[in-house]
């Protein structure tokens, strides 16, 4: 229930992203990192993954906002139309079952939001 939540969360930044439509795809895929993968701010170590991949063609986000997306009550969104928790809430759930988000994203050029999962 909470990592459908979380994807739900993910989801629904993506459809406020893309006011006039767009495009979003979710896609899965199975990895086993043979070596330490660098990410943004991560290293993934040796592990098999389950990966998600939750990707808009949106308005993207600042590069001076990536840092502090999965802070509580951070948003980018106008007043009144979000809280700032449902990320911090992506970013719990995910590191609650010890995995890695990672976030792709320029402005005018969408977001990427890639979920890495160990496989136990």
């Amino acid at each position: 229930n909470m990592f459908e939540q979380a994807i739900m969360n993910l989801v629904v930044n993506a459809y406020d992203a893309m006011p006039n439509g767009g495009k979003l795809i979710i896609k899965t895929k199975y990895i086993e990192s043979l070596y330490d993968i660098k990410l943004l701010s991560n290293i993934i170590k040796h592990h098999s993954y389950a990966v998600i991949s939750v990707i808009d063609n949106g308005c993207g986000i600042d590069s001076n906002d990536i840092d502090k997306l999965f802070e509580p009550f951070f948003t980018t969104k106008n007043i009144g139309k979000g809280s700032g928790l449902g990320l911090s809430q992506v970013y719990g759930t995910i590191k609650r079952f010890n995995g890695i988000i990672d976030v792709h994203s320029k402005l005018n050029s969408g977001a990427s939001f890639i979920i890495y999962l160990p496989v136990v």
